[in-house]
């Protein structure tokens, strides 16, 4: 009868002892579902052109003529930037616009000679691409996170990709290989490790134009090796436009843009 009591007496007082947890669970899901109503909420900035330009299959140019921008709180970031980038040339500057994250408030940023307002939104996500400074992985196999820079890429296309910019070895000292799950958000894997994914995958679209978003910011010596090579062959034969704070990053530009007050 005691250890009958004492069963009961516990399996009453646990949902009490629960309740804490559960109240601070619901406010953590409402919070969180209140900023996506928020974002919801927000107006569309980026209006797309239908049907649009399509971009040449090649490196691009890029230009930009008295831009301007302001974040939405504060006043303007930049001011009256003028700017030209021959087709191949690798420079240090500015990239949210020329993604096209954010539209300039003043001015035009054209690439390849076409404003980027203009071109068809399918043409602007093959032929310009974005490596950020936390590459973000998708929980599955790196095969898969690089073949979702191309759809309908095959198994010896994502095999080539890697072997183009000397990651071969690197793919062979991973458990399974290409086949080695990277985790949700990639958290499996280090961070110097997303970032060779990342790159990996946007080569393998083969833009005119890579952006890449302080590429080599938070990554251990052994793999900075790995991703300085692969940097130098992803490049070549591209236009390549790099936000860097390093030093040695920067240093391996063609020229570099400074933006100042």
């Amino acid at each position: 009868r005691v250890t009958a009591f004492l069963f009961l007496a516990e399996a009453f007082l646990h949902v009490f002892t629960d309740l804490p947890e559960v109240y601070a669970e619901t406010q953590t899901a409402l919070s969180g579902w209140r900023k996506i109503l928020a974002v919801l909420d927000l107006p569309v900035e980026i209006v797309e052109p239908a049907p649009g330009v399509t971009l040449p299959p090649t490196a691009l140019s890029v230009r930009a003529d008295g831009v301007g921008y302001s974040y939405r709180e504060g006043g303007p970031v930049l001011r009256g930037v003028s700017v030209e980038v021959p087709a191949g040339a690798h420079v240090a500057t500015f990239a949210k616009l020329l993604s096209r994250l954010a539209d300039p408030l003043a001015g035009r940023v054209e690439v390849g000679g076409v404003g980027l307002r203009e071109v068809a939104p399918g043409s602007r996500r093959s032929s310009v691409r974005m490596v950020p400074q936390d590459g973000f992985l998708f929980d599955t196999t790196i095969r898969e996170n690089v073949r979702a820079g191309r759809a309908g890429a095959t198994d010896r296309e994502v095999d080539a990709a890697f072997e183009e910019l000397g990651l071969g070895e690197w793919l062979a000292t991973l458990p399974d290989g290409i086949e080695t799950r990277v985790g949700e958000r990639g958290d499996a894997v280090s961070a110097g490790e997303r970032q060779l994914v990342a790159l990996v995958r946007a080569h393998i679209a083969s833009p005119g134009l890579l952006i890449l978003d302080e590429a080599t910011s938070a990554v251990d010596p052994a793999t900075e090796r790995r991703l300085s090579e692969a940097l130098r062959r992803v490049s070549a034969g591209r236009t390549t436009v790099t936000i860097a704070h390093r030093l040695s990053t920067a240093e391996a530009a063609d020229w570099i843009v400074v933006f100042d007050a």
